[in-house]
């Protein structure tokens, strides 16, 4: 490796600075399961939520979970597997309920 590095003049401060960036956005967000029991649900939905039910009663609470994650930078690709969900659902969601919307 470190043949490799002088043959072709590689320094490694890129990917140190790529990885403290990461790990500062890490520690300064709060995880997906604390942001979920944030919301205070009940045990029932809960399980409908993280379960990727389509159930319209349940709606403003994931919206409130994802808006939450967003704001916790998140991404869709983050947030979709926690709800069981797709990203375009995600997506969807948040353009018909636009005033969600950061």
């Amino acid at each position: 490796m470190n043949e490799l590095r002088r043959k072709y003049q590689l320094q490694d401060t890129s990917l140190c600075i790529e990885q403290t960036e990461t790990s500062n956005i890490q520690k300064q967000r709060k995880s997906l399961y604390d942001i979920f029991e944030s919301l205070n649900l009940k045990p029932e939905l809960e399980i409908l939520i993280t379960s990727g039910s389509k159930k319209h009663s349940i709606t403003d609470y994931k919206i409130k979970f994802i808006a939450e994650a967003l704001n916790n930078k998140y991404t869709f690709n983050e947030i979709a597997p926690f709800l069981n969900i797709s990203k375009s659902s995600i997506s969807m969601l948040l353009s018909r309920h636009k005033e969600y919307k950061n």
